[in-house]
């Protein structure tokens, strides 16, 4: 055996294991950190868009539901509150009318579809409802315009109707069938409030976009 390999045995013909230096040590420690600074906000940001995909996926499902509805109630929209926790508004009478219950009907409580994966972040809401999900208030993560204005509940009328409404309120203005939302989520789940995609909106043609027209 030569000089060389005379130098890599220690006692006993055994081969020393070479352990990590501090400073080698420090250098490893300084990658990892600048990986999981890195990793954390891409994988943030990956769940915030499977959510929004998620929350639009609802959307769409709650969008066949509706025109169902539609179809077996002659092209009428469903009287519902707008917010049933607090009041029956604007439906007459004292009893609040959930829209979830509405379109799912009796015999099918399926109620996840109503659940935006973004309501459950600890939204501030106001008494009765502090610490709530609008999912656990509302039976739903998203708010149905149960009115068009303060003196308009949708109620009843028909997608002619609501047209006609928009373009006597907004004559110089062409309102196509598509053109109106009818349920979008109750707060801004997704973004700040202002930026795109901070909440989602189920058009009357079943179309979910981030913008409200």
């Amino acid at each position: 055996m030569n000089d060389h390999g005379l130098s890599l045995l220690g006692k006993g013909g055994m081969r020393r294991a070479r352990g990590f230096t501090l400073i080698e040590l420090l250098v490893v420690i300084a990658i990892l950190g600048l990986l999981i600074g890195v990793l954390v906000p891409a994988l943030k940001k990956a769940r915030g868009a499977s959510r929004l995909t998620a929350c639009a996926s609802n959307l769409k499902q709650v969008g066949v539901l509706f025109q169902v509805y539609l179809g077996e109630h002659r092209d009428r929209f469903p009287h519902a509150s707008m917010m049933p926790s607090v009041g029956p508004f604007p439906v007459r009478g004292e009893k609040s009318i959930y829209i979830a219950d509405v379109l799912l009907k009796d015999q099918k409580k399926d109620y996840d579809v109503f659940h935006c994966p973004d309501d459950d972040e600890g939204v501030s809401r106001p008494a009765p409802n502090q610490g709530k999900s609008y999912f656990e208030s509302e039976r739903s993560s998203y708010s149905y315009r149960a009115a068009l204005d303060l003196r308009t509940p949708i109620g009843g009328m028909s997608t002619k109707d609501v047209l006609n409404f928009f373009k006597e309120r907004f004559p110089n203005r062409t309102v196509a069938e598509n053109a109106f939302w009818i349920i979008t989520d109750y707060d801004n789940f997704h973004a700040p409030a202002g930026k795109p995609g901070s909440r989602r909106y189920l058009y009357s043609d079943g179309h979910v976009t981030d913008f409200e027209n």
